[in-house]
C-alpha cells in the first residue's frame, strides 16, 4: 500500500497528512503481556470501577425506550446553553470517568464543547454496558461501539437531540477502541448521522485497520509511554486517507489534556518492577490541541 509522506514538525506538534495501544510497550516481543498489564494497571491503580453513579442529580430519568433502562444511568447529558442543533458523545479512557482522583475532567471537556453551542453525552460505557439487559457479546471496541449507538438512541428517545441533529465522538486512550468498528460501518455512521470523531491518544489493542468515510482527528504525546506515537504513526499511514488527521505533539505525555494532574504521575503493574507509563499534564500540548479540535468540529459537524 502506498505512504503518504509526514509533514515537517512544526513547534505546537508534528501534523501527520496521509493519503492515511491502552498498551504499555516495552518491547515489541511482549506486546501481549504489555497489553494485559496495562489494562490491570489501569483498574487497580487509576480506579477503573468508579462509575460516578453517586453524582447526584446527574442521572437521567429511566425510559424503556432504550434497550435497558438501567443504562441510562450511565449516559450523562450536558445541553448547550445556546444549542445549534449538533451534539457530541464524549468515550472516556480505561479508567473509567474518574482518572486518578479527578472525576471531572470529561465533564469540563462537556462543558467546553456545551461553550462552542454542542449539546454533550458523557458515557461510562463500563459501567453503561454492564448494566444493559442481554448486551451483544463483542469485542472491547465492539461494546463500546454499541454503548456509544444506545447513548445516542436514548437521546432521541427522550428528546433531547434530534434524529437529524449532525454529531461527533470524541475519544480518549481505551475509549477510541469504540471508534474503529463505528468509522468502518457506513450504515452505522449514517444511522448515527456521525459527520466526524475524534481521539485523544487513541488505543488500537488489535492493531485493527483504520477504515473512515467520516473525517477523523487524532492527538497524541510524542512521549506517550502507553498509546506510542510510533503505532498511531503507522496506523494512519496504513489508512492512508487524506480525512485523516494526526497531531503529535513534543514531550506530551498520556493525559497530557488532563489539568489536574498537575505533577508527572508514574503507573506501573507492581511495585517496583514490570512495565510502567507517565501520565502529565502538558499546558501548551494542550491548548493547541483543544483549538484543533475546536477548529474540526466547527468545520464539520453542522
Amino acid at each position: 500500500m502506498r505512504r503518504a509522506p509526514l509533514t515537517a514538525a512544526s513547534p505546537s506538534g508534528a501534523v501527520v497528512r496521509s493519503g492515511l495501544a491502552d498498551t504499555i510497550t516495552i518491547m515489541v516481543t511482549f506486546r501481549a503481556i504489555t497489553v494485559l498489564a496495562s489494562l490491570i494497571a489501569f483498574v487497580a491503580l487509576i480506579g477503573c470501577a468508579d462509575s460516578q453513579a453517586s453524582r447526584t442529580g446527574e442521572h437521567p430519568t429511566e425510559s424503556a425506550a432504550t434497550p435497558s433502562a438501567a443504562m441510562e444511568s450511565y449516559f450523562y447529558f450536558r445541553p448547550a446553553a445556546s444549542p445549534r442543533g449538533t451534539w457530541v458523545v464524549l468515550l472516556p479512557g480505561a479508567s473509567g470517568l474518574t482518572i486518578f482522583d479527578d472525576k471531572d475532567h470529561y465533564f469540563r471537556a462537556a462543558a467546553a464543547l456545551n461553550a462552542e453551542g454542542y449539546d454533550a453525552i458523557v458515557v461510562d460505557y463500563k459501567a453503561a454496558y454492564k448494566a444493559a439487559s442481554n448486551p451483544p457479546k463483542l469485542s472491547t471496541g465492539g461494546k463500546i461501539a454499541w454503548v456509544a449507538e444506545q447513548s445516542v438512541a436514548w437521546a432521541r428517545a427522550t428528546d433531547k437531540i434530534k434524529a437529524d441533529h449532525p454529531g461527533a465522538i470524541v475519544a480518549w486512550s481505551l475509549g477510541a477502541e469504540g471508534l474503529w468498528p463505528l468509522l468502518a460501518d457506513q450504515g452505522r455512521v449514517n444511522a448515527l448521522n456521525l459527520k466526524a470523531a475524534a481521539a485523544y491518544y487513541p488505543s488500537n489493542e488489535d492493531d485493527a485497520t483504520l477504515k473512515t468515510s467520516s473525517p477523523l482527528l487524532i492527538l497524541t504525546g510524542e512521549s506517550d509511554e502507553v498509546t506510542e506515537a510510533k503505532g498511531i504513526r503507522a496506523m494512519v499511514l496504513r489508512a492512508a486517507s487524506p480525512i485523516v488527521t494526526l497531531h503529535v505533539y513534543p514531550n506530551a505525555h498520556h493525559g497530557f489534556d488532563i489539568e489536574s494532574i498537575t505533577k508527572p504521575r508514574t503507573v506501573r503493574l507492581l511495585p517496583f518492577v514490570g512495565p510502567s507509563a507517565t501520565f502529565g499534564f502538558d499546558a501548551d500540548a494542550s491548548r493547541s490541541a483543544a483549538l484543533e479540535l475546536a477548529a474540526f468540529l466547527k468545520v464539520h459537524v453542522k
